[in-house]
């Protein structure tokens, strides 16, 4: 089966689509839809995925597999449409402004961190009702949380612009990055 196309990378901020359904399946997750194309972000990299309906249906999780397929996980006793079949995306726009503005903080968190107490970020997860980013220093101290948090609320109040991009393997190889990215799927 050929990759998802992930509408996501060429516009984040898209709501509604339009999409082929190419798989269907019941499994233990519950029913499951594989589309052409979609603009939910599936679970990963320590953020939930996307939620929202395909018409008309829950969809509750998204997963993407090893080869870049992206399975749409519908609620229990949800009706599957039929392969071929075009259907309608719709996310559940509050969910996805809040997980893009709440991964935008953890990168921010992570530098201001790296920055001031060489802390660096070993891990991180995004959930639905409490966030982690583990540090590898012990303690910081209240008032070198205060520092940091100072300076994350002048970078906010200074309304810089974030720029997301997916560089060319050949550009990421003259990067300097803390660590190499994931494979690109799809």
């Amino acid at each position: 089966m050929e990759a998802t196309r992930r509408l996501f990378w060429q516009d984040p901020r898209m709501t509604c689509f339009e999409a082929v359904v190419v798989d269907r399946t019941m499994d233990a997750n519950g029913p499951a839809v594989v589309l052409d194309q979609t603009a939910f972000y599936p679970e990963g990299g320590g953020q939930l995925s996307d939620q929202g309906v395909l018409d008309g249906q829950t969809v509750v999780n998204v997963q993407s597999s090893q080869g870049g397929v992206i399975e749409h996980i519908l609620a229990p006793n949800s009706r599957l449409p039929s392969v071929g079949d075009t259907i309608r995306g719709q996310l559940d726009v509050d969910r996805r402004r809040e997980h893009m503005a709440l991964h935008t903080g953890q990168h921010m968190l992570s530098r201001a961190l790296e920055h001031e107490f060489g802390a660096v970020t070993v891990s991180a997860r995004l959930g639905a009702s409490a966030a982690t980013v583990d540090v590898d220093v012990a303690d910081l101290g209240e008032s070198g949380l205060a520092r940091v948090e100072t300076a994350l609320n002048r970078l906010i109040d200074d309304d810089l612009v974030v720029k997301a991009w997916l560089p060319e393997p050949e550009a990421l190889k003259r990067m300097s990055l803390r660590r190499a990215p994931k494979q690109r799927e799809g």
